[in-house]
């Protein structure tokens, strides 16, 4: 996320929130068996750590957060059909999200090293929005973002059939989110 928006890194706070947001899935998973809730829970919190720990104003938090998780599903989804993890193991969930976030990783790194992402996002909490019609339409493109991410364990757990749409869905709302970005960057 930080890497896409280019906003400076702070590893401190990073470990923190991923150690938090770790703890807080493996409790609503595990001890409380609320898997179809976790992502809406994960998104809360992250948009939460965004918004206050890292600073940055509360519409942005908003769109980094929607954004990045719609990206890390999307990488998800679309790995768990490549390498056909859809045969219902667990060690084969263990290596999908090890693989997951390696892949995150890289591409993060892949961003960073050719200096690409956007940066029309402020680091300042203070920072006094304007909105603009991009902005609408990012901030409108939230909707079906979440509605879509929150219902993912759902529909995997719930409507196998209709699990095969789940990486198109996502991949046309993550293009509308970088084409979209990309015309916001370079008209800034």
């Amino acid at each position: 996320m930080f890497k896409v928006f280019k906003i400076d890194i702070f590893h401190k706070e990073i470990i923190f929130s991923s150690a938090l947001m770790s703890g807080v899935s493996y409790v609503l998973r595990v001890d409380y068996g609320l898997a179809v809730w976790d992502i809406a829970f994960q998104i809360t919190l992250m948009f939460l750590l965004v918004w206050m720990l890292f600073r940055i104003h509360i519409f942005y938090a908003i769109i980094m957060t929607i954004t990045t998780y719609h990206a890390y599903v999307t990488i998800q989804i679309g790995l768990y059909y490549i390498l056909g993890f859809n045969i219902p193991n667990h060690i084969s969930i263990y290596v999908l999200q090890v693989i997951s976030a390696a892949t995150a990783c890289l591409i993060g790194w892949i961003v960073a090293k050719k200096r690409l992402g956007f940066d029309f996002i402020p680091d300042t909490p203070n920072y006094r929005l304007t909105l603009k019609t991009k902005d609408k339409i990012l901030f409108l493109l939230t909707i079906p973002a979440l509605f879509f991410l929150t219902t993912t364990i759902y529909v995997t757990e719930n409507l196998q059939k209709w699990m095969v749409l789940l990486p198109v869905v996502h991949g046309f709302i993550l293009i509308g989110y970088l084409f979209i970005s990309y015309r916001k960057d370079r008209s800034e």
